[in-house]
């Protein structure tokens, strides 16, 4: 078997890897959308693991994640792909822009909002503990 992965150039470990496990492709194309909150903020499901989901959430000017600060398992990294947000969990409130990153412990209460007059996008990284 080390002779065969040594031919293909891959590690041994590679025919231990169940299907589940190996690298997964989500085209763009292929991306499953969906909406969300009252303002249906439009939602871009990107590759996902185990326990890491990656979005691409479009908040339209004067749109938010919801009405009131909400908190939920997990832990996010964001990246504002376009456009300025303000962003808010529990007393810390900061206004990001294009190139800005954050992260945050979900279980605290937290908003994002577009409050320009131009549309703002945010790619957003999810870490849960299951599944």
């Amino acid at each position: 078997m080390e002779n065969i992965a040594d031919a293909l150039n891959v590690p041994l470990a590679y025919f231990l890897l169940k299907k589940e496990e190996r690298m997964k492709v989500v085209r763009k194309a292929e991306r499953r959308v969906t909406t969300s909150g009252k303002d249906l903020l439009k939602v871009e499901h990107l590759s996902a693991s185990k326990n890491v989901k990656m979005r691409i959430v479009t908040l339209p000017p004067g749109t938010a994640t919801g009405p009131e600060p909400r908190a939920h398992e997990g832990q996010e990294v964001h990246l504002v792909i376009k456009g300025t947000i303000y962003a808010k969990q529990g007393e810390d409130v900061f206004i990001l822009n294009e190139g800005d990153s954050f992260s945050w412990n979900a279980c605290t209460p937290h908003l994002v909002k577009n409050m320009t007059d131009e549309t703002a996008i945010v790619l957003i990284s999810v870490y849960t503990e299951t599944d």
